[in-house]
């Protein structure tokens, strides 16, 4: 019988970090890239933590006590706050955020923070996110590739883009690199645009 580890994996949960992009399915490219150097990262999170995060239980309430929450999750989909408010699970984040907080491997220990604190954090982000998207995306639309100089530009800014957009987590990785990489889109996005201004005025 093969070895196991922590949540029925093959691979130690550090482990996961390096190996589990190369794969196919959920965990993929770029996920390592924006997750490096993130606060979580710091901290000594890890993609287990929140993938196969122990989200439900095997046997009801006892008069002893509530729940377990003994059963990881296996799909390696979050289970988000507004899930766990309409499914009755337990979301991902609460392994670290609920009771007294967490002591992390980096000797800190987690915040405490309710199921409410939780996804209005989770929807901050996401939403803060999606509208600096919003906003180089208009940005870039409709610009044409009048010069090589603008093309290898519209082709950088949308390379940043994709990075934030094949991540899937929408600034929840690592909020502050989807965030940098975005407005350096943006920034690389007005100079396309710019360019192509002088151009249809025959300034160049």
């Amino acid at each position: 019988m093969a070895k196991t580890y922590g949540a029925q994996l093959r691979l130690k949960s550090e482990e996961t970090v390096r190996e589990l992009p190369q794969q196919r399915g959920y965990a993929k490219r770029p996920n390592v890239e924006m997750y490096s150097g993130s606060p979580m990262q710091k901290a000594g999170v890890t993609c287990v933590d929140c993938h196969m995060a122990k989200i439900a239980y095997r046997s009801d309430e006892t008069a002893k006590g509530p729940h377990q929450w003994d059963v990881s999750s296996h799909t390696f989909l979050v289970a988000t706050p507004v899930m766990a408010k309409e499914l009755g699970i337990r979301d991902s984040c609460a392994g670290c955020h609920e009771g007294e907080g967490r002591l992390m491997p980096s000797g800190m220990r987690s915040s405490v923070l309710s199921i409410d604190d939780l996804d209005a954090r989770v929807a901050k982000t996401q939403a803060d996110t999606r509208r600096l998207l919003d906003r180089v995306q208009a940005r870039l639309h409709g610009v044409a590739p009048a010069s090589p100089e603008i093309e290898v530009l519209t082709s950088q800014a949308s390379a940043k883009i994709d990075l934030v957009l094949l991540d899937g987590s929408m600034g929840i990785h690592n909020a502050d690199k989807a965030v940098a990489l975005l407005e350096q889109a943006d920034r690389i996005a007005h100079q396309a645009v710019t360019l192509e201004n002088r151009h249809r005025r025959g300034l160049r």
